[in-house]
């Protein structure tokens, strides 16, 4: 399956398209397309949010497509502890596909990634 190139939504939009790139294996691109909103973010809760997203992000790219198990571990570590602190209630990101709490992604999309495979 071709890499799909990352669209500047914005937003939630952003988001989302940084979890379809994230469930489809594509862990560069989904850090990369969830860094684009980080960078301008005024919100520092959603700031905490998405620099956890796109430490796991680069965490599994780290371990799976550059081979290097402790920078992936040190990345993954650093991403959950962000996710962990956001506030549950001011965290929820919902639309009519899909809903992330307290910036969690649902487990599926961490499979792949968690057990070495890709889709």
């Amino acid at each position: 399956m071709p890499i799909r190139h990352r669209q500047n939504h914005g937003g939630v939009n952003n988001v989302l398209a940084g979890a379809r790139l994230f469930d489809d294996g594509h862990f560069f691109e989904a850090h990369e397309t969830w860094e684009e909103d980080w960078r301008t973010e005024p919100n520092e809760e959603r700031r905490l949010l998405l620099q956890g997203l796109i430490q796991v992000a680069a965490g599994l790219h780290k371990r799976l497509v550059k081979a290097a198990p402790d920078a992936a571990q040190r990345l993954l570590a650093k991403g959950l502890a962000k996710l962990d602190a956001c506030p549950h209630e001011s965290m929820t990101i919902a639309t009519p596909e899909t809903t992330i709490e307290n910036g969690v992604p649902p487990v599926a999309w961490c499979a792949p990634g968690i057990s070495g495979t890709r889709r």
